[in-house]
């Protein structure tokens, strides 16, 4: 009904609805980022980088360099109308590394936020609508805020956790003791009673 639902309900009607049991698959989504991360990067980035290194470094007879170091070099020692910028050089590949480590999280966020704003009957219902999709404080928003720092969070600590052996869901790297194996039987049960409900 029009007008009924307050922004804190929303907010939960939202949390309730994209929390899941997928959480528990963080730890190895991290596990195997590292390494198709680690591919893609080898692939793209290191082989011209590590041309370009070895090949300024053995010019000016100098240890290897990292990116910022790299770019601030080639820069400075190319054409002589472009040796002026090589501060900006540095400046601009550092800032290209941060924006490409936020860019995944970038995607993300603004893929779910703008798919929840389109076929939501929930905003619909709304007291006060403009709520809904305000930025940062918003009832999308912040839901989204909240479910990345989860699954970040999750994770994170599983993978530092259990490393490459961590199961597919953490709760399979649990240790085989009972009040483990309780927990895991409590999560399955959980899990089933209420999917039917979201």
């Amino acid at each position: 009904m029009p007008g009924t639902t307050t922004s804190l309900e929303a907010f939960l009607h939202l949390l309730n609805g994209q929390i899941g049991s997928g959480i528990l698959s963080m730890p190895a989504a991290f596990g195997l980022s590292n390494k198709i991360g680690w591919w893609i990067s080898n692939c793209v980035n290191l082989h011209p980088y590590n041309r370009v290194n070895e090949y300024i470094c053995d010019e000016l007879e100098l240890p290897v360099q990292d990116y910022e170091q790299v770019a601030e070099l080639t820069v400075a020692h190319g054409p002589p109308t472009l040796r002026s910028w090589a501060k900006t050089a540095r400046f601009i590949t550092s800032l290209f590394i941060v924006a490409s480590q936020l860019g995944a999280c970038a995607v993300y966020y603004l893929f779910i936020a703008e798919n929840l704003k389109a076929g939501m009957p929930l905003y619909r219902t709304m007291a006060n609508p403009k709520a809904f999709a305000r930025p940062i404080v918003g009832v999308v928003d912040l839901v989204n805020i909240i479910i990345i720092s989860l699954n970040f969070l999750l994770g994170l600590l599983g993978y530092l956790k259990y490393g490459d052996d961590v199961g597919a869901s953490v709760t399979l790297s649990l240790p085989n003791e009972p009040i483990f194996q309780s927990v895991q039987l409590m999560y399955a049960f959980a899990v089933l009673m209420t999917y039917p409900i979201t």
